[in-house]
């Protein structure tokens, strides 16, 4: 009941775009605490996210080709 819903993009082993389905405790300004959803050294995309959707082939920025 009342239970927002959040979601990141974050990039897969495969190079592809995959959305997480995250939950979220402490926001600051434009900061917002993971509390569960990713683990640790997860690649999440910070821009472009309007222009994603699940299972896009993405490329890092500043990766090796």
């Amino acid at each position: 009941l009342g239970e927002s819903r959040y979601h990141v993009f974050m990039v897969g082993a495969d190079g592809r775009a995959r959305r997480t389905s995250v939950t979220v405790g402490i926001r600051q300004g434009d900061r917002v605490q993971v509390t569960s959803g990713l683990q640790p050294g997860a690649m999440v995309i910070t821009s472009g996210g309007y222009a994603l959707s699940d299972g896009l082939k993405v490329k890092v920025a500043g990766s090796q080709p």
